[in-house]
């Protein structure tokens, strides 16, 4: 993580969307292209992207408000592409906690669902309070589901990081230590960084690609303030091409050592039923 964030947050993220998830999506004609690395660009400030890493993870719990565009194309022509769309509010703790409420809908249907997702750091829910039913399954079965970044990219990459590292990553910007400089130059060559208006913003972008191929990562990051703006990742593989883009509307972080803290606990309301799985109705957001 201290010798290069954008290969971490790559590596997460792969974890998440596994080959065996990707071979039961369904095929579109047309691969959404990788994010292209930008024309023009320089040597990547990483004066820039060591204040961005402090300040995202300058406490233990964040909370994130943010729009997210989930595209999967497969390379087949036998089905027409997929957009999901989902407003997200999450609640995430280092050590793989969080509770997030989404609202997901599909592009071209106005039908918009709304659920709950929180995990303990060990089991994981999923709510729907509409039709009064939930389902439970374990962090890791979660983790290989398609829709799990749906939670936001930006807090998959926040409940990643372990209590401890996170400590000591603060403690060495405390010391005014920059964690990218020790990278070498093939890694440095990896990353590129450049300045863009998007939406009207001056914005530094940080474009990694993975050495090994097939996947891409781009953070946008406020200049004048180190914040992270936005998030985008590609990775086109043998089955399809999933691309997720993650736009910020507010975010903060705090420090919490309550231990009686029951935001990551969930308690089934009254007359609610347990199912065996949600995850089938989210898939049919992909037929």
């Amino acid at each position: 993580m201290q010798k290069f964030l954008a290969k971490t947050l790559v590596t997460i993220l792969l974890g998440s969307l596994s080959s065996n998830t990707l071979a039961q999506l369904p095929p579109t004609p047309t691969p959404t292209p990788a994010t292209s690395a930008p024309i023009s660009s320089t040597a990547p400030d990483l004066k820039l992207l060591n204040q961005a890493v402090g300040i995202f993870w300058q406490g233990n719990r964040a909370s994130t408000e943010s729009q997210i565009v989930l595209t999967i194309q497969g390379k087949t022509a036998a089905f027409k592409s997929v957009t999901i769309n989902a407003t997200v509010k999450s609640i995430a703790q280092t050590g793989d906690r969080f509770r997030s409420e989404l609202t997901i809908s599909r592009s071209g249907n106005p039908t918009k669902n709304t659920y709950t997702i929180v995990s303990d750091g060990r089991d994981v829910w999923l709510y729907r309070a509409d039709l009064g039913r939930y389902s439970q399954l374990k962090l890791s079965e979660f983790k290989s589901q398609f829709y799990s970044p749906l939670i936001g990219l930006t807090s998959v990459f926040f409940v990643s990081m372990a209590e401890g590292d996170r400590q000591k990553m603060i403690a060495d910007l405390a010391s005014n230590r920059n964690l990218f400089k020790l990278l070498s130059a093939e890694e440095i060559k990896n990353i590129q960084g450049v300045n863009r208006q998007v939406d009207g913003k001056t914005l530094y972008l940080y474009y990694y690609a993975n050495p090994k191929g097939n996947t891409n990562f781009v953070g946008f990051v406020r200049p004048d303030t180190g914040k992270l703006q936005q998030v985008e990742f590609v990775n086109d593989s043998e089955y399809a091409v999933v691309k997720i883009v993650e736009k910020i509307i507010d975010r903060s972080t705090t420090t919490t050592v309550d231990s009686t803290d029951r935001v990551f606990k969930f308690s089934p309301p009254q007359g609610t039923k347990k199912v065996d799985s949600i995850s089938t109705e989210l898939l049919q957001l992909l037929q």
